[in-house]
């Protein structure tokens, strides 16, 4: 699995270069933020599903969890955020 990944991670790499250069962290920045939206924010999001909790969490942890994962994703894209908006 892990040679698949390291493949996968290149190809990434490797095509943000060929589009927009090495001169930024957009490489690296864009395998991290494949990694959180693919693998990271599902388990968040989906805890049953990965066998993190059993059954559905209630609706309020699963707004809750929505936020974090929203949260975490803003941070992997290096996103700053300008305003807090309270809901």
């Amino acid at each position: 699995m892990y040679s698949e990944l390291r493949v996968l991670f290149k190809h990434i790499r490797t095509s943000v270069e060929e589009r927009f250069g090495r001169q930024t962290n957009l490489p690296w920045q864009s395998i991290s933020a494949f990694c959180f939206l693919r693998f990271i924010v599902p388990a968040i999001l989906y805890p049953n599903m990965w066998g993190l909790y059993p059954g559905l969490p209630s609706e309020g942890v699963q707004r809750s969890l929505k936020l974090v994962a929203k949260t975490i994703q803003n941070l992997a894209n290096l996103m700053i955020v300008s305003s807090l908006r309270i809901m």
